[in-house]
């Protein structure tokens, strides 16, 4: 920040005293340091747009294997009422408050998720929606719906 502070005020003291040297010059001095500070912050605009488009292209496949587990396990437990895959083939029965629990911590970790692929909950969307959304992200998971 110092750095980009330093430069304009250097910026502003160069043109000053370029301008400063003339004689009969019609546009005023202020008016040029109005001018490049617009553009410093054109280009200063352009180069977070860079900058941000470059640094997910590069993130979003490592964070795709990195939050695999993490959205196939809560996406289960979301659509199996709290309960875990090996509790199910096991025939293990999961008290109703342990459930409410577990729905309460993978709806909280998927929407952390969801926030870090830019695609947060809506307002009133079902957990069923977030899921749809966000199975994309994560090539080869498919949603284990319980059979009826």
């Amino acid at each position: 920040m110092w750095l980009i502070a330093g430069l304009l005020f250097s910026l502003i003291g160069i043109v000053r005293t370029v301008h400063g040297g003339k004689v009969g010059y019609l546009i005023s001095s202020w008016f040029d340091i109005i001018v490049l500070l617009a553009a410093t912050l054109v280009l200063l605009r352009l180069t977070i747009a860079v900058t941000d488009r470059t640094s997910r292209a590069e993130y979003r496949p490592v964070m795709t294997t990195m939050m695999k587990e993490a959205f196939t396990t809560n996406a289960f437990l979301l659509l199996h009422d709290g309960r875990y895959r090996q509790e199910i083939t096991d025939g293990v029965f999961v008290a109703p408050d342990v459930a409410k629990g577990r729905l309460i911590g993978a709806r909280e970790s998927l929407d952390q998720i969801a926030k870090l692929f830019d695609t947060a909950r809506e307002a009133g969307e079902s957990d069923d929606d977030l899921l749809e959304r966000l199975v994309r992200f994560f090539p080869g998971v498919s949603l284990e719906r319980p059979s009826v």
